[in-house]
């Protein structure tokens, strides 16, 4: 069994299985010859648009303490909502281990795994779902919104699934803090007066401290340096990404004025008062929280 993870009951072989049994052994083992190629490149429906846009203004405006709270509570409400990128790269990285194993024909990580990456990605799901309910809430046409997958196109484009894993984890601890991290969100949503959204960003806190906790649980078993070697690991990671995304670009999709367009009628719409401008931002100079 790999170290670090916990006991799980071992599985039975394909042999013994009820499948193999109904519909016989030669088949089974025709069937799983068959190599798994899972697509981890993130796909969003019809109702999303601007799925490129590269303009992270929220990114700023929550963490601007010269705004008032309620215009960070309305950053806070789109970060929440733009999350759903998040197990979309979850996704990917289960997806990819498991196949990896069947195709090689090994047993692989225990279920344990599994089950708690899977949990961490509800999580996530549920954290964007949380932001759509505050964007209804207020009567807001979230689908009008650039949601963009910039995040999770590109860690599914340029790194493994183990790096992926990385990267999430460094984004995770540096949410830890009380000045800036999860525990700023929380006083943020409380000083707005929005009770739903101060109700929405507890649960969302809980979350992210549990899932430190899974990163350390799931994610130290494959690293010889454990969380060290993650943490040194990181920004290596983003200077390749950036340079890959300098050699060849993310899709084209909508202006690069996009800031100006949809940051100041999203904030208009949230608090019925114009706010002030933001500077032009760009996702390529996003990395997370010192």
């Amino acid at each position: 069994m790999t170290s670090g993870y916990s006991k799980v009951r071992p599985e039975r072989k394909a042999s013994a299985s009820p499948i193999a049994t109904i519909i016989g052994p030669k088949m089974f083992r025709w069937r799983t010859r068959e190599r798994a190629r899972p697509g981890v490149m993130p796909r969003r429906d019809a109702r999303f648009s601007n799925l490129f846009d590269t303009s992270t203004p929220a990114d700023i405006v929550y963490l601007d303490e010269a705004r008032e709270a309620d215009e960070r509570n309305a950053a806070l409400m789109f970060k929440r909502l733009r999350e759903m990128d998040v197990p979309e790269v979850i996704a990917g990285i289960v997806a990819e281990h498991w196949a990896g194993e069947r195709n090689a024909g090994e047993r692989g990580r225990p279920w344990a795994y599994y089950t708690a990456m899977l949990r961490q990605m509800w999580d996530e799901a549920r954290h964007a779902m949380l932001g759509q309910a505050l964007m209804e809430s207020r009567g807001i046409d979230w689908t009008a919104l650039p949601i963009n997958v910039t995040f999770s196109w590109k860690l599914a484009r340029c790194c493994s699934p183990l790096e992926r894993h990385v990267l999430l984890y460094a984004i995770e601890l540096s949410l830890m803090p009380r000045d800036r991290g999860k525990p700023y969100e929380h006083r943020v949503a409380a000083e707005s007066g929005d009770r739903l959204s101060m109700l929405f960003h507890d649960y969302d806190w809980a979350d992210e401290v549990l899932h430190v906790e899974i990163a350390r649980r799931c994610l130290k078993p494959e690293l010889p340096g454990g969380l060290t070697e993650a943490r040194r690991q990181a920004d290596a990671l983003w200077e390749r990404i950036a340079a890959a995304l300098a050699r060849d670009p993310m899709p084209l999709d909508g202006r690069t004025d996009a800031v100006r367009d949809w940051w100041p009628r999203f904030a208009r719409e949230v608090l019925g008062r114009d706010v002030e401008p933001v500077r032009d931002t760009d996702v390529k100079d996003w990395r997370p929280l010192d």
